[in-house]
């Protein structure tokens, strides 16, 4: 089996009480996008939406064509020394998530994840979400 040769990675930490100006500060990390409870969504569509949680997520800094393990060790790298924190955040009901969406260019490809990577999820006290999209960019 060949290597996943185009993927995207990154953290997530959400929930409805989640402020993400305050997990900026208390991580000490920039996030990649964030947004609050009540952010306008999109006025383009009518009736206006409204996110319904707050949100901070922070996406892998590594490029896309590099394999999977290796844009989660940069990513579990930078989260790692604060994953008490994270768990913090977890224990008041905030939602963490590791994801993956990953875009296959053969029918067979795939990964290995090693238990370093396993244990460094593991210590954020997150989950692991897994999306996978077709050759036509949909998610299959």
């Amino acid at each position: 089996m060949s290597e996943i040769e185009d993927a995207m990675v990154g953290f997530s930490l959400s929930g409805e009480g989640l402020d993400p100006h305050q997990v900026t500060a208390l991580l000490g990390i920039t996030p990649s996008r964030i947004h609050s409870r009540g952010d306008l969504v999109s006025a383009r569509v009518q009736p206006a939406t409204y996110h319904r949680a707050g949100l901070w997520s922070l996406d892998a800094d590594t490029p896309g064509h590099l394999p999977v393990p290796e844009q989660l060790r940069s990513l579990l790298q930078k989260l790692v020394p604060v994953a008490d924190r994270i768990r913090s955040l977890s224990r008041a009901g905030i939602t963490a998530e590791v994801r993956c969406g990953i875009f296959p260019s053969r029918p067979q490809a795939g990964t290995t994840l090693s238990p370093d990577i396993m244990r460094g999820i593991a210590e954020l006290d997150a989950s692991f979400g897994l999306t996978i999209y077709s050759e036509d960019g949909t998610e299959g």
